[in-house]
C-alpha cells in the first residue's frame, strides 16, 4: 500500500481533525478510549495500522526517522514546498511529513485533497 491509498483508507474511517494528531474520546459501553477523529497524517496511522491504537502509539509512529510509518513510507522525507498558491510558507527542503500537517492545519484541506496531492508525488 502507498501513502496515499493508507491516507483514503483512514479517512473514510473517522472524520477530520485540525492541531491534532487523533482525537480520542472515552467509549463507556466497552471502558476504553476509541479513535474520535484524525488529521491527514492520523488517517495514514489507522489506515495502515487500524483503528485500535493507543494514543501512545499513534505519536510513536508518526515521528523520527526510525519509525515505522517513516520506514513504510518514503516519501515522508521527501523535500518539496508547500502546493497552496500563495502560501506564505515557501520554505525549500520542507518534508512532506511537515506539509501534510501544513495542509490540514493551516490551510484546511481535506484528506482526500491531500492524498491526490501525494499520490501525484508517488508517481
Amino acid at each position: 500500500m502507498n501513502l496515499s491509498t493508507a491516507i483514503r483508507k483512514g479517512a473514510e474511517q473517522h472524520p477530520q481533525c485540525f492541531l491534532s494528531l487523533i482525537n480520542y474520546r472515552l467509549d463507556e459501553m466497552l471502558s476504553k478510549f476509541v479513535i474520535r477523529e484524525t488529521c491527514a497524517l492520523g488517517a495514514a496511522i489507522v489506515g495502515t495500522y487500524g483503528s485500535d491504537l493507543k494514543e501512545v502509539d499513534a505519536l510513536q509512529l508518526s515521528m523520527g526517522k526510525s519509525h515505522p510509518l517513516v520506514e513504510m513510507y518514503p516519501i515522508l522525507d521527501v523535500s518539496t514546498n508547500c502546493p497552496q498558491r500563495e502560501c506564505a510558507f515557501k520554505e525549500n527542503d520542507t518534508t512532506v511529513r511537515y506539509l501534510i500537517t501544513h495542509l490540514n492545519d493551516y490551510h484546511h484541506w481535506t484528506r482526500e485533497k491531500i492524498a491526490d496531492w501525494i499520490e501525484a508525488l508517488e508517481q
